[in-house]
């Protein structure tokens, strides 16, 4: 069979809902456990019925082989006639006397199984008794099945004359004895099917309600699209499916949230593309290319323009790789080499006096050496643009478990309404040289930050601004070892 018609003769079966498929099994399960359990019973009842059958046979036994030797008789067939007529049985036997191959005695008194209406039963019992050996066995036809015991009995009389043998035969109805059992067996299998009636019907009750939040997914995921992501699933309970309703909900917050992001990346692209082509298109339309001079300004013109384009097309295609996972190498990263190779390669900005901070904590994080370099030098080169002068590269514990990087400059400081802006994409200064850039620098630091599960922020440092990447420390502990239970510095 080929895939495709695989593929085909899958559609065209029925499909079985996962609920379906869970309350068959539980409803299949209970049903062979219970026939276990309620066969396993009846089979060991059974049997320790025909045990009982068989010992009530062999006390028959002891009691005619006792009324037998307890008394004289005159033949066997006196003796025979005494033990038959004198029977005290229990309910759905019968006793029989056969003198001569022939059922010549029954009881005086009506039993519960008339044993000479079963054909062919004198002739078993009589083909198999054998001098004086008593005999154990079972006989069936269409009428039913017999248990039966056969007992050949001889008598001496007194002038030493031996007669018999004549048979005495006490037998048990199988089927009459095992009806109540039966009827047991089978109340016990209509109460299983009923059972596992109310387990399907209970199961397909529950499990509806259980899995509804799979069913609304289902739906969800039918409904959605790259331009309606606002609905969600209603998430009731504390359980497994719930808990995953609200995974998937999660994801949907996440999945709108990067939508968002996107439009708002190619609506600010967009924007930031079009100033320099604008730019570049009125120096064109309005060049006079007999003019030199004016030829030569433009193509300058257009040249800077084309160098910004291309510097906020790298800025851009970075902080998208910055979204990729597969773009971090994490390993332990010792701060204080980290903070002193910082210090070594800031010292190559122009622009700032680098002075050293405060001592650096033994610790380490977790995190990708390169990209954390990248995000404390954009600090760097930000203080370069914005405020030159004085600048500080440091490290020191910041909240619990967390170690705050920070590069510290001497300006003008960042106006509260702006501390958040300000890592935001494409925002940068407004007036003269410190309009230059892409406005990318800060948004990528926090993109860094937040890959290694930290932040980026900016707080006053009076004067000037100081600069945080916060990142969790690898071993916390490490924290209240080396500061011995003093509160947290935040100098």
């Amino acid at each position: 069979m080929t895939e495709q018609a695989a593929t085909r003769r899958r559609r065209t079966m029925p499909a079985i809902s996962v609920r379906a498929r869970i309350v068959g099994v539980v409803a299949l399960l209970s049903l062979v456990g219970m026939l276990m359990a309620g066969g396993s019973a009846y089979f060991i009842d059974r049997q320790r019925q025909f045990d009982q059958i068989d010992g009530n046979l062999y006390s028959a036994l002891e009691a005619v082989q006792f009324a037998v030797g307890d008394s004289t008789w005159r033949s066997a067939d006196e003796a025979l006639e005494a033990v038959v007529s004198r029977p005290s049985l229990d309910d759905n036997t019968g006793i029989l006397g056969i003198v001569n191959d022939t059922a010549a005695i029954v009881p005086g008194l009506p039993l519960d199984v008339q044993l000479e209406t079963f054909e062919g039963f004198v002739d078993r019992v009589v083909a198999e008794v054998d001098g004086q050996n008593s005999v154990l066995g079972t006989f069936s036809n269409e009428k039913g099945s017999l248990r039966y015991l056969a007992v050949p009995i001889s008598v001496t009389d007194a002038d030493g004359n031996v007669s018999g043998p004549v048979i005495y035969v006490i037998a048990y109805d199988l089927e009459r004895e095992l009806t109540e059992l039966n009827d047991a067996a089978g109340i016990f299998m209509i109460a299983s099917v009923i059972v596992v009636l109310l387990i399907v019907v209970i199961g397909m009750w529950i499990s509806g309600r259980l899995l509804r939040p799979i069913g609304e997914m289902s739906a969800l995921a039918q409904r959605i699209s790259t331009a309606n992501l606002d609905e969600r699933i209603p998430v009731t309970g504390r359980d497994d499916v719930s808990r995953m309703a609200q995974t998937v909900n999660e994801m949907l917050d996440r999945l709108d949230a990067g939508l968002i992001s996107q439009r708002q990346l190619m609506q600010d692209v967009g924007h930031e593309l079009n100033t320099p082509i604008t730019i570049v298109r009125g120096h064109l339309e309005l060049l006079d290319v007999n003019d030199a001079a004016e030829v030569e300004e433009a193509r300058e013109i257009s040249m800077d323009e084309l160098d910004r384009m291309a510097g906020l097309v790298d800025d851009i295609r970075l902080a998208a790789k910055l979204q990729d996972p597969k773009q971090f190498d994490f390993d332990l990263v010792n701060i204080p080499e980290l903070v002193a190779s910082l210090q070594s390669k800031a010292r190559a900005v122009q622009g700032i006096n680098l002075h050293d901070g405060p001592q650096v904590p033994q610790v380490g994080v977790i995190g990708d050496e390169a990209k954390l370099t990248q995000g404390m030098l954009q600090y760097a080169a930000n203080a370069a643009k914005y405020a030159p002068g004085d600048v500080t590269i440091g490290a020191r514990f910041g909240e619990p478990g967390y170690i705050d990087l920070f590069v510290r400059d001497s300006g003008e400081g960042v106006a509260d309404e702006l501390k958040d802006a300000v890592f935001e994409r494409f925002n940068r200064g407004t007036s003269g040289e410190r309009a230059s850039g892409s406005g990318l620098g800060l948004s990528i630091v926090r993109a860094i930050a937040e890959r290694h599960r930290g932040g980026a922020w900016v707080r006053d440092a009076h004067p000037g601004a100081e600069f945080v990447l916060t990142l969790p420390i690898a071993v916390p502990e490490q924290h209240a070892i080396h500061h011995k239970g003093a509160p947290w510095l935040q100098s």
